[in-house]
C-alpha cells in the first residue's frame, strides 16, 4: 500500500474517533524498533509506524526494492531523455543570433552549457546519474511510483527500511532517526554567460515544473508548481524536467 493511501487511511480513522486512532499508533511498532531480522521476515502484513504514518512492512519493502530499480535504470533513462530532447525543435533563441538554419545547426552541434557533476552530490542517486547522463543546463528528476514531500527546495522521500549509514550514503541519502532521506531538487536556476546569444531546447513535464525564465543576460529558472509542504505521489515512469543551452561565443 503506498504511503499515500496510508496516510488518508490514518485520517478516515482518525475521524471516527481520537481516542481510537491513538490507541491504534500505541499498539503498533515503529519501524525503528524493530530489528533487521525482523524488518526481514515479520509478514508482509504486519503494521508499523513511520513518523505519523502506519504501512505495511510489504509497503516498505517494494518501496525499497524500486528504489534499486531507479537506480540501476537513471542514467539509461537520462541518456533516452538527452536524445529524445536533442531531436526536438529548439525553444527559444536570444540574444541577437540572427543565425541561418545552417548556422543554427552548426550551434546545437557544439558542447551546450552543462552544469557541473558536484550540482547534485546533495540528491539522491538516482538523480545524480540521470542528470550526469543527460547533460543539460538544467536537470530535475523525480523517480516513479515515489510519495514525496515538497519541503521548498527539496522534495523528499524517506525509506525508513534502511537503517544501515553506509547504505543510505551510498544511495546518496541522508540517514535520520525514521530512515534514510532522500533529497530531490524542487526548482533551480542556472547563470552562464549569455555571448553574443544563445538558443535553448525545452522538455519539462508541467505536472511538477514549469520554466519561468530563459533570460537574455544568461538564466534560466524552473520552478516547481506542487504546493508548499504537501505530499504527492508519482506516475509510473521517472518524471523530468531538462533545459539545454548552447551559446555562441
Amino acid at each position: 500500500m503506498p504511503l499515500l493511501v496510508a496516510i488518508v487511511s490514518l485520517v478516515v480513522g482518525a475521524a471516527t474517533g481520537p481516542t481510537n486512532a491513538v490507541n491504534q499508533m500505541a499498539a503498533i511498532p515503529a519501524i525503528t524498533s524493530l530489528s533487521k531480522q525482523q524488518r526481514e521476515q515479520l509478514p508482509a502484513s504486519t503494521k508499523v509506524s513511520v513518523g505519523k504514518y502506519v504501512v505495511t512492512l510489504g509497503a516498505l519493502r517494494n518501496e525499497h526494492l524500486q528504489r534499486a530499480t531507479n537506480i540501476s535504470m537513471a542514467a539509461g533513462l537520462g541518456t533516452s531523455a538527452l536524445k529524445l530532447l536533442n531531436a526536438g525543435p529548439v525553444y527559444k533563441e536570444v540574444g541577437n543570433l540572427h543565425l541561418s538554419a545552417s548556422n543554427l545547426i552548426a550551434l546545437l552541434q557544439q558542447t551546450p552549457v552543462v552544469e557541473p557533476p558536484g550540482t547534485y552530490s546533495q540528491t539522491a542517486l538516482d538523480m545524480q546519474k540521470f542528470c550526469n547522463a543527460a547533460q543539460a543546463t538544467v536537470c530535475l528528476y523525480y523517480p516513479p511510483s515515489t510519495t514525496l514531500f515538497q519541503g521548498g527546495g527539496w522534495a523528499e522521500n524517506i525509506d525508513p527500511y534502511i537503517t544501515d549509514k553506509s547504505v543510505c550514503n551510498s544511495q546518496g541519502g541522508m540517514l535520520l532517526q525514521s530512515g534514510c532521506q532522500y533529497n530531490y531538487n524542487t526548482w533551480y536556476e542556472a547563470q552562464f554567460n549569455p555571448g553574443s546569444g544563445f538558443a535553448s531546447k525545452v522538455d519539462c513535464n508541467s505536472t511538477y515544473w514549469t520554466v519561468t525564465a530563459i533570460d537574455k543576460h544568461g538564466a534560466v529558472v524552473v520552478n516547481s508548481v506542487i504546493p508548499l509542504g504537501t505530499t504527492f505521489t508519482t506516475g509510473g515512469v521517472a518524471a523530468h524536467c531538462l533545459v539545454r543551452v548552447w551559446v555562441q561565443p
